[in-house]
């Protein structure tokens, strides 16, 4: 497997403090609730992820119906998705300012 080790999502959900604290940099975050994100939509413009629950709810407040990001507030139309099944969305932490800092 190359030195990956798969876990499911109740596993994700019960280590998620272990899993932020030890390896940040592949742990996706919700930019809405803050949440370890294992399945939801990605902003194009900055990269930020969301749960489908809190995408909905974001739509839900929204007049038009619109879907926009929490982190940079720019439309997210035909957002790409991303968890199991999915084709999967290149983490990039550069352009993703939810993660955590790993720097100290």
């Amino acid at each position: 497997t190359g030195g990956w080790v798969m876990l499911g999502q109740r596993a994700c959900t019960e280590l998620q403090a272990y899993l932020s604290d030890g390896f940040a940099n592949y742990v996706r975050v919700c930019a809405l609730c803050k949440e370890m994100a294992t399945q939801g939509v990605v902003c194009g413009a900055c990269g930020a992820f969301v749960h489908p629950y809190c995408a909905d709810r974001l739509s839900e407040t929204s007049k038009a119906r619109l879907l926009s990001c929490p982190s940079c507030r720019q439309p997210m139309e035909a957002p790409e998705s991303f968890g199991p099944g999915k084709p999967g969305v290149a983490h990039n932490p550069a352009k993703d300012d939810t993660q955590a800092d790993t720097a100290g």
